[in-house]
């Protein structure tokens, strides 16, 4: 028998265990949640749906404002664009109507032109005639078809300048009417435009008045004075220079 054997058997001591023999190790512990921490995972659990539901509505709520943006810079652009073709539309009808006026003066030339050269054939036959009449003669014949010509011309010309010289007057005196009226307005002219009605009672006031001012305005209208009623209390100023008016 070997000597460790007996060695260990006779002291009791137990003999080292081997370096390949492992400790086994202890079982896991499982625990249970408690209610506490159940209800404090359902609580964040309910905050982080609340938090993405917020976000989703914040995200919903940009997506709109966005698309209303954008809704609104497409109408703009539609009303832009449709300005811009009436406008277009406009200036090819301007351009048509100048067009058309063009043609018009042309063929108003051309109608002369033929004129023109139908007076000068008829002015060369005349010539032709006054070969065998007298200087004085022949220079009373042309002078006669000349007038004649110009005539029509020379009317127009006379009716033109009246009519310029009618509108210059008329503007002129316009203006010496108003410098007129301007310096001459005195206190003597303001106490012979106006008159003054007394009230009786703010009852009639309102009742002149009327709804939003209506009232006032149609007797404004229709009577072609004007009504003041703030600038004296209890009175109504009637102003217009038409006295049977006022």
């Amino acid at each position: 028998m070997p000597l460790f054997p007996r060695f260990f058997k006779s002291t009791g001591v137990l003999p080292i265990s081997k370096p390949d023999q492992k400790p086994q190790a202890p079982e896991p512990v499982r625990l249970e949640p408690s209610q506490k921490d159940l209800e404090a995972i359902q609580a964040k659990a309910r905050e982080i749906i609340l938090e993405a539901k917020d976000e989703a509505f914040r995200m919903k709520e940009r997506a709109i404002k966005d698309a209303q943006i954008q809704i609104n810079e497409i109408k703009t652009q539609t009303v832009q664009l449709a300005q811009k073709q009436r406008e277009l539309f406009q200036l090819e009808e301007k351009n048509n109507h100048q067009k058309d006026l063009l043609i018009a003066d042309h063929a108003k030339i051309e109608k002369e032109k033929e004129t023109l050269v139908a007076q000068s054939e008829i002015l060369a036959k005349k010539l032709e005639n006054l070969a065998g009449l007298s200087k004085e003669e022949a220079r009373k014949q042309l002078l006669d078809s000349v007038e004649k010509s110009s005539h029509a011309h020379m009317a127009k010309v006379i009716k033109d300048i009246q009519d310029e010289t009618k509108n210059t007057a008329t503007e002129k005196a316009k203006e010496i009417l108003v410098d007129s009226m301007q310096s001459g307005a005195t206190d003597y002219v303001a106490e012979f435009s106006i008159s003054t009605v007394p009230l009786p009672s703010d009852d009639i006031k309102a009742k002149i008045i009327g709804k939003d001012g209506r009232n006032i305005r149609s007797f404004e209208n229709a009577s072609g004075v004007d009504i003041d009623m703030d600038e004296t209390p209890g009175m109504v100023r009637l102003s217009c220079f038409n006295s049977i008016r006022r």
